[in-house]
């Protein structure tokens, strides 16, 4: 037992086993106060150790691959993107004339309609992003020629 109190950084010391720690501000120096909310728009709060997790793994790229699903895909089927979190797809088809686009479909919205076609074996790249839990198809009608199709997942 302490013969008198003392303060060390700050943190009384009663003479007990017990320790006062004063209540987290913002306004002493030293002192971190912690938001557990990923909605916060408080700019001098640290968030915890949890909502960075969240933050990490609902991230674009953070633990992701590129991975080759040319042979596990087909053109006109709807595929849902069960990841948990966005996916980047790149389709790349060989045009042979114009009049012969690329669609891309997510949510059963068109996104964008893709004619590169300037004669046989011009090939061309068509990109997008998939929201987690979303659907998505490619359709190529006139000439389908996929030379590859990989996905960001």
């Amino acid at each position: 037992k302490l013969a008198t109190p003392r303060t060390i950084n700050g943190v009384n010391f009663d003479g007990t086993t017990n320790i006062s720690i004063p209540t987290a501000t913002t306004s002493v120096s030293g002192t971190v106060q912690l938001n557990n909310t990923l909605t916060s728009t408080n700019t001098s709060q640290a968030l915890t150790a949890a909502q960075g997790k969240i933050l990490n793994d609902q991230t674009f790229g953070v633990g992701q691959t590129w991975m080759d699903v040319k042979s596990e895909r087909s053109l006109g089927t709807t595929y849902t993107n069960t990841t948990g979190k966005p996916i980047y797809v790149i389709v790349v088809n060989e045009f042979q004339n114009y009049g012969d686009p690329v669609e891309v479909f997510v949510n059963n919205i068109k996104l964008l309609s893709v004619d590169k076609g300037a004669g046989v074996g011009w090939l061309g790249d068509t990109s997008f992003v998939v929201p987690a839990g979303q659907t998505y198809k490619v359709t190529i009608e006139v000439y389908p020629n996929i030379q590859s199709w990989v996905e960001l997942r």
